[in-house]
């Protein structure tokens, strides 16, 4: 017998049954066995029984419906404090230390500050340039700095809440627009969003400006503001090709909506197709044919999910992740920019949402409605045909997944009365930002507890424990000349991005010879020499205690005397010479020839041979763009340079324990123990030792130790 009260048809019965799923989903770590388990009966049947039996239509559609009264000044003037606040609070604290890409981004503006040039794509994924060009006059205006770096796209979130009110109020009623708004407000995956100094951030915003033109579009009251719309709306479209390489999945839904509305009006629409037509297309094809020659169809044949190297089962994964990154969160191990605490919706969104998705599929099948759903797969492909995990990829998603969240939460209130329904509405409100405000400030944060984290996330604990003792002595004695690019490795940019502000060596509007001190990011294994070179220097072993074989990193600080000038002149010069090689490196993708990135290092060889230092610096750089070129091509001869190199290291440089390790290492490779256990002794044997090179002597046989006869 159906009770009065709850019958099973009610909406409410099946969001408690999604709520307890979602949460068990989201928060509890049960096995993958159990997760399926409750995910079918917790979701999908209920889903489905739903779907079956639909329940009682409403009057009119919710996304027109007024259900709450004129909001006063002093609401908006709330909402408008607690967004800025929420996008500014903890700005250089929350993620502590920027990503590798954050710094990228960074360095690609620094360039453009210091000499503006009109490059179109940037980085391995041929990024467009817009947000570069914002972050450069951003720098231009305000100044290099972590809260430079960091307040842009905080600012760009901001921006982002009115743009989607208004690009919600061209569709739907004030009253949904404002529920609209509030998920954009103060739900976690924008607020995460707009803590990175990336395009991204741009995207979203962007997005809601084509939707808010398309809006125009679609309710123009006469053929004249029809027509300035369209030309509006085209000419927003051909500029977001300068946003981010995604933005075709944007214009593709809005052109399906266009293309439907020439069907639907006939000749008067075709009248008004010229003017979105000619600005998308004279702004988008040449941007489209330039990328693809830049190298973009080598980089989308890296990501496509159907080749040789990556299996269906593997596809399968990387597609299930995307899809479970939205409600419940993804595998830790991706390490990707991704939720960590649940999913980008917290369990309570996630039923609402599922709520509005039934809404959606057994309501009256208006055009929005169709849009919406239409809409939600084509915003998925980015993720779902790409085969590696990059949650961002499904940044356009999130007006979709916002408006169906709401309109779930709407479905819930229509049997409520109005005192109930906001009491409801208030109480859910506070709940789901006390779940995200955790998310954000608490989990996310607690996830640079753990150095290994950093490691996973490509952020450089190094870079940073460096840039909190650069600060302190640029506090004490002014500017100094800093040198970050003469270690291996990615080419990192962030801590030059940090410490731009106080580094003469770098930030033209200082003058290098007014600079009283100079450091040096180096392995840790160089201290002794430097030490014997500047014993008035001072050295911080920056990764202790990370296990790291070949010792890690360390800083060294000195203070500058006139003697010095000559050798810190050859520095500059050699720092300043990397350049073109680090811009190469950073845009490195899998299909470019490493060679090239190497013939461009070899270029500078002369500015490194006059100093012991940056020889060293300099051969070691070399070894490891070869052993790179052998690891993507075995190839005896190439490990072979790769010896050699170090071995000129070694010979013009300094004789320090991490170059003997490699070089070890290089030996066992090529099959020569003798020859790398004699390299693991010098390690051993070499002043200030701190590689493992005891730990790999053990795994040599000692009778290796024996010249062959």
């Amino acid at each position: 017998m159906k009770s009065r009260f709850f019958p099973v048809t009610s909406p409410w019965v099946f969001f408690g049954v999604f709520l307890c799923a979602n949460t068990m989903l989201s928060y509890f770590p049960f096995s993958l066995e159990a997760k399926l388990w409750i995910g079918f009966f917790g979701i999908l049947l209920p889903f489905l029984w739903a779907l079956w039996r639909p329940l009682k239509r409403q009057a009119g559609p919710f996304f027109q419906k007024e259900f709450l009264p004129p909001l006063p000044a002093w609401v908006w003037a709330l909402l408008g404090a607690c967004v800025v606040f929420l996008r500014f609070y903890q700005l250089t604290t929350l993620s502590v230390w920027p990503h590798y890409d954050e710094g990228v981004y960074g360095y690609y503006a620094l360039q453009l500050d210091k000499q503006w040039s009109w490059r179109l794509f940037y980085g391995d994924s041929c990024a467009p340039p817009l947000y570069v060009w914002l972050l450069s006059l951003f720098f231009k205006i305000f100044g290099v700095s972590l809260t430079t770096l960091w307040a842009l796209p905080a600012l760009i979130s901001v921006a982002v809440v009115p743009a989607s009110y208004a690009a919600a109020r061209r569709f739907f009623s004030g009253s949904f627009s404002f529920l609209c708004a509030c998920l954009m407000a103060f739900s976690f995956w924008p607020l995460f969003l707009g803590r990175f100094s990336f395009m991204t951030g741009l995207v979203l915003l962007g997005e809601c400006a084509v939707l808010c033109l398309l809006g125009w579009f679609l309710r123009a009251p006469s053929l004249l503001s029809k027509k300035k719309a369209a030309a509006a709306l085209g000419l927003m479209m051909g500029l977001g090709f300068l946003i981010h390489i995604h933005w075709p999945v944007i214009v593709a839904a809005v052109l399906g909506t266009l293309l439907a509305d020439l069907k639907i009006s006939g000749k008067a629409s075709q009248q008004v197709a010229f003017f979105w037509m000619v600005p998308l297309l004279a702004l988008s094809l040449p941007l489209l044919v330039l990328e693809w020659t830049q190298g973009y169809g080598a980089y989308l044949a890296y990501l496509a999910p159907f080749h040789l190297t990556h299996s269906l089962g593997n596809q399968w994964n990387v597609s299930r992740a995307y899809l479970s990154s939205l409600f419940w969160g993804a595998d830790p191990a991706f390490h990707t920019y991704q939720p960590v605490w649940g999913g980008f919706l917290n369990p309570l969104l996630d039923s609402f949402f599922f709520v509005g998705l039934l809404e959606l599929l057994r309501g009256e099948k208006s055009p929005i409605s169709l849009w919406l759903l239409v809409a939600f797969v084509v915003f998925l492909l980015p993720g779902l045909l790409t085969s590696e995990p990059e949650f961002f990829r499904m940044v356009p998603l999130i007006p979709v997944l916002l408006v169906v969240t709401a309109l779930g939460g709407c479905r819930l209130a229509a049997g409520l009365c109005p005192p109930r329904a906001a009491l409801g509405a208030a109480l859910c409100l506070a709940v789901s930002i006390g779940l995200d405000g955790f998310h954000l400030f608490g989990a996310y944060h607690r996830l640079w507890d753990s150095s290994g984290a950093w490691r996973g996330y490509a952020k450089s604990m190094e870079r940073y424990r460096a840039y909190e003792l650069l600060e302190q002595w640029a506090r004490e004695k002014g500017p100094g000349l800093i040198f970050s690019d003469f270690v291996p490795g990615l080419p990192d940019q962030t801590l030059k991005v940090a410490t731009y502000s106080f580094n003469a060596a770098q930030n033209p509007s200082l003058d290098p010879q007014k600079a009283r001190w100079a450091a040096v990011l180096a392995n840790a294994n160089e201290q002794p020499f430097l030490a014997r070179r500047f014993p008035d220097g001072k050295y911080a072993w920056l990764s202790k205690g990370e296990g790291i074989p070949d010792g890690g990193y360390m800083l060294w600080v000195m203070p500058l005397e006139a003697s010095r000038d000559p050798v810190l002149e050859l520095w500059r010069k050699a720092d300043s010479a990397l350049g073109p090689f680090l811009d190469e490196a950073i845009s490195y993708y899998p299909d470019k020839s490493l060679a090239e990135i190497r013939w461009v290092l070899e270029d500078v060889s002369a500015d490194f041979q006059a100093d012991p230092f940056l020889a060293s610096c300099f051969w070691e750089k070399e070894a490891e763009m070869l052993f790179k070129e052998y690891s993507s091509v075995p190839d005896p001869q190439t490990l072979g340079r790769a010896e050699k190199a170090l071995q000129e290291a070694l010979r013009q440089g300094y004789p320090s324990a991490h170059l003997f390790l490699r070089l070890g290492v290089f030996y066992l490779l090529s099959g020569d123990p003798v020859q790398a256990r004699r390299a693991f002794e010098e390690a051993l044997g070499a002043p200030g030792n701190r590689t493992d090179a005891a730990s790999y002597l053990k795994g040599v046989s000692p009778q290796a130790g024996n010249p062959k006869p």
